[in-house]
């Protein structure tokens, strides 16, 4: 995001983001399941699948508006660092 199109920072952090953060999510989702759920990387868990792949999408969307919301003065690997040990101890 931070190397990338200014547009997508644009309509990540603008005031009416609803829409373009409902779009980003549900594609998330989708991703997440391809990549993820559908190869039985969410087997072991003691959590639903479906539960797990939300709770995983909307971390990494509310983990990407808080860095917006921070001037992005954290790293990249910082950010990604935040969100994996929020997400490790459930998966």
């Amino acid at each position: 995001l931070q190397e990338n199109d200014r547009h997508i920072l644009e309509l990540l952090s603008s005031q009416n983001n609803d829409l373009f953060l409902r779009y980003f999510k549900s594609n998330l989702k989708k991703l997440i399941v391809s990549q993820y759920a559908e190869k039985g990387q969410f087997q072991n868990s003691k959590l639903p699948e479906d539960y797990l792949v939300n709770h995983i999408t909307s971390s990494f969307v509310e983990t990407i508006s808080w860095w917006l919301s921070h001037n992005m003065e954290e790293s990249p690997e910082q950010i990604t660092e935040y969100f994996i040990a929020t997400i490790e101890p459930i998966l």
